[in-house]
């Protein structure tokens, strides 16, 4: 059987054992003979709290008011054993299931998953909000008549007493979140937040406001500090703007991480702040910081990709700021019409491929890749590739162009004889869809991953090759990327250790994925001298 020690242990009427129908003769011979078990000063304090008549409404309604004596037992048992039974305990009142959920915080597990805390912390909330005076005022009484006490006659001293049992369940949630790493405690009153809220669309209730005004003092040191960490990359992303979209990938994907880790702190007060009516002043200054980049950067730099990007990012974390949703809706709305009308660069592009009888639709539009009755969104478009192949002996001057894409499960070829079909459909595909994946690649780079090319390989700070032996097998070898130059030949991209002609590596553009993209980032990086790959869009 599990011993506790909380609050309803501590309470005059458990130390001495007593109840709230017990008269005061009982109360004192009850408190004689603790005292020669207990603390005298504990039994003698405890007497005089219980027997006068204002002290005693505060040990009262700390209690459990309204609970049968007998009931009161094996409540307090089940408390100690398995708190959630007692929490399904039928019959009694609030304010006395309150006082048992005060106390069941110091019982609630710490690998306890957060959205069932988030769950029990809302409840808690809502019941201390349905706890009603006039009810606990007549409960009081009831007790006080059987052990001859005088009746509470002012409504003033429930109320007054009432304030203070919310301030003790304020503590006790705040203990329990305290209790906690950063990274549960911020699922857990998030979870509350949004539970209690139904993701602020309706006022929470007044424990869980006042949680929140308390989160928000505590973690204004992380979300100032990473205030400033923002600003820096902003400006960084503004000074490199002239280079091109490009040179922002790396800033930008920083960007979003510091953003994302911000807002993953700042949204139980985002929430509560929407459920006010309000809005958190700090997530609006972000959120205005970011959107007024994305603009800068399409109206000065025509980045348009960059803000289309953005307005997704900031509809996922800032969902809860009105004012800013309704910015980027316009946006939203300017860009489309704008791309519909304006844009001498749209990716607007319809071709009929084939013999007349037999004729199939090639296209590419914001929608996505249209061939053989198929369309890619181009968002899930991951890999592509293209060349050129002889269709007749050479000298004949029949070229095909061969023209690859696809997602993550399908792919689909086209092959032209058209030149310039080709190669306005590539440069649409260039700018639609490759442009991002460089984006993607280059992040990925960044953060460890490596890419294969058939017998290349390719890191943020070297390639492996191919060591070609006279005798004996071939090896692979890493080197540097200050350390190899690149070329072409035969339809494919090569890359080679500048001293040693036989430590090299090739890849076929028409039949391996994303080698136009490969050439694209290791050119830039050898044109500025970079050691990463990933350094060579920071300008």
């Amino acid at each position: 059987m599990n011993q506790i020690n909380t609050g309803l242990h501590a309470n005059p009427f458990s130390i001495l054992g007593v109840t709230p129908q017990d008269d005061r003769r009982k109360i004192v011979e009850r408190a004689e003979e603790r005292a020669l078990h207990l603390e005298g000063n504990l039994c003698s304090t405890a007497r005089a709290d219980l027997t006068h008549p204002r002290t005693r409404l505060s040990c009262e309604m700390a209690w459990l008011p309204g609970v049968a004596p007998a009931t009161v037992e094996k409540v307090l048992q089940m408390l100690a054993d398995s708190p959630q039974a007692v929490l399904a305990e039928p019959g009694l009142s609030s304010l006395a299931l309150a006082n048992l959920m005060s106390d069941a915080c110091e019982r609630v597990p710490a690998d306890e998953p957060a959205a069932s805390v988030a769950e029990f912390m809302s409840d808690f909330a809502d019941l201390v909000d349905s706890i009603e005076p006039e009810a606990v005022l007549r409960d009081v009484n009831a007790d006080r008549v059987i052990a001859g006490f005088p009746e509470v006659r002012g409504m003033d001293l429930v109320e007054e007493e009432l304030a203070e049992r919310r301030r003790t369940y304020r503590l006790a949630l705040k203990n329990l979140l305290d209790s906690m790493y950063p990274t549960r405690l911020i699922d857990t009153m998030t979870g509350a937040v949004k539970r209690a809220t139904r993701n602020g669309e309706k006022q929470g209730s007044t424990l869980i406001e006042d949680l929140v005004d308390s989160y928000e003092v505590e973690v204004q040191g992380f979300l100032h500090k990473e205030l400033d960490n923002i600003t820096t990359l902003l400006n960084a992303a503004r000074e490199m703007a002239p280079l091109g979209e490009t040179a922002l990938v790396l800033t930008t994907a920083k960007l979003e991480t510091v953003v994302r880790k911000w807002v993953r702190v700042a949204q139980p007060i985002q929430i509560s702040a929407k459920s006010r009516g309000t809005a958190h002043p700090m997530s609006m200054k972000v959120g205005n910081d970011l959107r007024n980049l994305s603009v800068e950067l399409n109206n000065t730099h025509g980045m348009r990709n960059h803000l289309r990007r953005m307005i997704e990012f900031l509809r996922e974390l800032f969902a809860e700021l009105t004012h800013l949703m309704e910015l980027l809706e316009e946006d939203s709305k300017a860009i489309g019409a704008f791309d519909e009308t304006n844009d001498p660069h749209r990716i607007n592009f319809r071709a009929k491929i084939g013999f007349p009888m037999f004729r199939r639709e090639l296209g590419i539009s914001p929608e996505g890749v249209v061939w053989n009755g198929e369309t890619f969104p181009l968002e899930t478009i991951t890999r592509v590739r293209c060349g050129e192949m002889r269709h007749a002996p050479v000298g004949t001057g029949v070229i095909r162009y061969i023209i690859g894409f696809g997602d993550n499960f399908s792919e689909q070829t086209v092959k032209l004889f058209d030149q310039a079909v080709a190669d306005v459909f590539i440069e649409r595909l260039w700018r639609a869809v490759c442009v991002g994946l460089i984006s993607d690649m280059i992040s990925a780079l960044a953060q460890g991953t490596s890419f294969h090319f058939e017998n290349i390989t390719i890191e943020d700070d070297a390639v492996t090759l191919v060591r070609e032996n006279f005798f004996g097998l071939n090896d692979r070898v890493r080197v540097g990327w200050d350390e190899v130059g690149v070329g072409r030949k035969d339809g494919c991209f090569l890359i080679g250790q500048s001293n040693k002609s036989n430590v090299r590596g090739s890849a076929c553009y028409v039949s391996t994925w994303n080698v136009h993209l490969l050439e694209h980032i290791v050119r830039s990086c050898l044109t500025r001298r970079c050691l990463k790959l990933s350094d060579s869009i920071r300008g």
